[in-house]
Parts: C-alpha cells; structure tokens; sequence
C-alpha cells in the first residue's frame, strides 16, 4: 500500500500526537484528498510532499470519475488552506528553508489542478511568499531520484 509506505516516517515518531495522527491516517488515507488534508493539517509536510508525488504518479492511471473526484476534492482542499486552521501552513511558506516538503507540496498540488479557481487561489498564495526566501532553500539531495522514502532527511 503506497499510502502506508509514505507514512513510514512517522513509524519512528513516538508521542500521543504521534499514535493519534497515525490511527487517524490509517482511515484517512483511503481517500487522498484526506490524507493530504490531515498531513498538512499536522504538519507532516514530508508526508504530504511524498502523497503529491504517489498521486502524480497514478493520475494517469486513474478512471476519469475518480480523477474528477480527487480534482474536485483538491480544490475544496485549496479553498480549505485559506480558513484560520490553516494559518500555521500558510505562516510556514514564509520559511521555506525550514518547511522544503511544505513549498514542494504546494506547488505540486498547483501542478495536478487544472487551470480553475483554485489553481488561482493557490497560485496567488504562492506567489505572495517573497522570492528572496526561496534563495535560501538547501540544495535538492543528490542521493534522492524523486522515487526516494520521502524521509528527506531533515525535519519538515
């Protein structure tokens, strides 16, 4: 199962939060939108960031309903990113040196919308992050392919 291979870096977290977020992502992670929900929701960027890429890569797979529902679901995710709750996600694109999984997930949410109103929304949102912060992003992981664990290496 894909989705319980992106959470695997959460196997080594320990906490109540820890335990909780993981019960709750085994139930959520039947639906992606859901599960990219509660990942960005709780902060897990590097989980969201490693669910982009597992969509990414089964869209051209999908059957056309569920394409249209999982489009459907991310740009009601889209519209949810600008309520209060998400205030904490949207403060943390303001330091994307520290939240690399944050700024990539984003943008490859952007890229699996059509070009709508919450392609626009997103955008808009991503291009108030001011671009000198965007200098100060590490270099990408030479040992990564983009098909790496999605552990990333530093916190997200």
């Amino acid at each position: 199962d894909p989705s319980a291979a992106a959470a695997a870096p959460l196997a080594a977290a320990s906490g109540g939060g820890a335990r909780i977020f993981r019960k709750l992502f085994r139930s959520w992670c039947l639906d992606p939108a859901s599960a990219l929900s509660l990942a960005l929701l709780a902060e897990e960027y590097a989980l969201a960031d490693a669910l982009i890429e597992i969509l990414c890569h089964r869209l051209p797979s999908m059957a056309g309903e569920a394409v249209l529902r999982l489009l459907t679901d991310l740009d009601q995710l889209v519209q949810l990113i600008e309520a209060p709750v998400f205030a904490p996600l949207r403060l943390n694109l303001l330091r994307p040196s520290q939240h690399p999984h944050l700024v990539k997930a984003m943008y490859g949410m952007l890229m699996l919308l059509p070009q709508c109103e919450a392609f626009e929304v997103l955008r808009r949102r991503l291009e108030s992050v001011p671009f000198h912060a965007f200098l100060h992003l590490p270099p990408p992981d030479p040992t990564a392919n983009g098909r790496g664990n999605g552990h990333g290496g530093g916190g997200g």
